[in-house]
């Protein structure tokens, strides 16, 4: 029996009518009257990086059929973008309330295709077919959707009965863990409390600490409702990791950073808090023993945590009243005062999770976000960056600070040594004239001589930190090599 011999006769008048009314003789594809339907399943892209071999999804589609089929005539139902199930091909089901049964038996999965066909003596007309078809988890795009198509045959034969697209993805993905930085940090450093502290709370709200504070937030997402039921990883661990200089959170005097020196306990004059999201706290895990590096961490159990969107809030400050000009701890060590410099801050947020249903034991990690700005301080005064200075036989630095404004302010320095990584921090001191220069060779080549030695030979860079308003003081640096004077340009000049 032939194609034409098999549309259904109410069929063969509508395409008799059609061609009759354009003045086209014909019949019309018999491919037209079928249709293809099916919901569409989401899965975490995490979820299928670890799933097992042998794990499947199941999906549905809905077919009605747009032809009579006859015995032996076959079907093909094939997938895009991943793979069926090798074992347990089920034949499709007749929808409720259908006055024609789906009489067609499964066959086998092949890879890509699920065959089926009409048995001995059986026959299918007007009926609508649900097909549940099983779909290997771990052969799922994680980059296109996956979608089928239905293709089928008359028996015998490779003459096509009618061939379907599916209009919906049966499986799509998606990305299950985000994270962002909303509030950078962004304190002011008071250079009238000689940068013991903030002029005030980053954001006015402020209290994580019990002075004044800048804080930093990150906003963490495991949109668990972004995908179908019991599809998503389950997260084992959140970690934030900020970058930046942290040394002034040193409470213990030892120029190095520990977990519980850095915390702001009630014994210590600096530190930091941080207030997490409901599913748990955020815990300080680590910090790096040059005090660059703070990392947080919330954990869960076996059976993963529950946070699904949260806000993590770092707050860094004093722990005491911005009316102690210098602060110390309960060893009787003085405050470390926060950095002149403007060098910003970085964060990155790390899960780490397992797939349910294979357990704790299938772990894997995804980086939400890397090296995130994460905003910096700035000074109510003067930093001014003098990028080289040389020191060696026949060679003499001059450097003064002119401070145009009424204000006298303390100064101090910090250096860097061509070829060292160790800073010299806060190596010296002295006093900005009111309307007025002041001289700051010796005292910086004192500084350095005491960090580096007094043979020392080489270029350094150095940071003057001046308590005078930034648009008033200007400095003039530059050395004298042999008699000859060259001048070096530095962040304060032409303004």
């Amino acid at each position: 029996m032939k194609l034409n011999e098999r549309i259904q006769s109410s069929a063969v008048a509508a395409a008799v009518a059609i061609a009759c009314g354009s003045g086209i003789i014909g019949v019309a594809n018999a491919a037209a009257f079928g249709t293809i339907s099916n919901t569409t399943v989401t899965l975490a892209r995490q979820y299928v990086s670890l799933a097992a071999a042998t794990h499947t999804i199941p999906v549905a589609a809905t077919v009605t059929l747009g032809v009579a089929y006859a015995s032996g005539d076959r079907i093909r139902v094939g997938i895009n973008n991943a793979s069926f199930a090798t074992s347990g091909l089920q034949s499709p089901t007749t929808v409720a309330g259908q006055a024609s049964t789906c009489g067609v038996d499964a066959l086998t999965y092949d890879g890509t295709v699920a065959n089926f066909r009409v048995p001995a003596g059986g026959s299918v007309a007007n009926s609508v077919c649900v097909f549940n078809l099983g779909v290997r988890t771990a052969t799922v795009s994680t980059s296109s959707a996956v979608s089928l198509n239905f293709q089928s045959f008359i028996s015998g034969t490779t003459e096509s009965l009618e061939t379907l697209v599916a209009s919906n993805p049966v499986i799509t993905t998606a990305n299950q863990f985000s994270a962002g930085v909303s509030r950078r940090f962004a304190g002011v450093v008071d250079v009238e409390k000689d940068r013991y502290h903030f002029v005030g709370d980053d954001p006015s709200t402020g209290g994580l600490l019990g002075g004044f504070e800048s804080q930093l937030h990150i906003d963490i997402t495991n949109a668990v409702a972004g995908v179908s039921t019991d599809r998503a990883a389950a997260v084992s661990a959140v970690t934030v990791t900020v970058v930046g200089d942290f040394s002034w959170l040193d409470d213990d005097g030892s120029n190095s950073c520990s977990a519980s020196d850095v915390t702001g306990n009630a014994a210590q004059a600096a530190g930091l808090h941080t207030s997490g999201p409901s599913a748990g706290t955020f815990n300080l895990t680590g910090a790096s023993g040059d005090c660059r590096t703070l990392s947080f961490s919330l954990a869960g159990g076996s059976n993963g945590l529950s946070i699904t969107t949260g806000l993590l809030k770092i707050a860094v400050g004093k722990t005491v009243s911005n009316t102690a000009a210098v602060a110390t701890n309960s060893l009787g060590t003085i405050e470390k005062r926060i950095p002149a410099s403007t060098e910003g801050y970085t964060a990155s947020v790390e899960f780490s999770y397992f797939n349910p249903d294979r357990g704790t034991a299938s772990v894997g990690s995804a980086v939400a976000v890397n090296g995130a700005n994460a905003g910096s301080f700035t000074l109510n005064g003067s930093a001014v960056n003098v990028p080289f200075l040389p020191y060696g036989t026949g060679i003499s630095r001059i450097v003064y600070l002119t401070n145009r404004s009424s204000q006298t302010g303390a100064i101090t320095f910090s250096a860097i040594a061509d070829g060292s990584s160790t800073p010299c921090t806060s190596f010296a001191s002295g006093t900005a004239k009111a309307n007025g220069v002041t001289f700051l060779t010796q005292l910086i080549d004192d500084g350095i001589t005491a960090c580096y030695g007094a043979n020392y030979g080489g270029k350094i860079a150095v940071t003057i930190t001046s308590n005078t308003p930034a648009a008033s003081t200007e400095v003039f640096s530059g050395y004298n090599r042999n008699g000859s004077i060259t001048s070096v340009v530095n962040s304060s000049n032409g303004k």
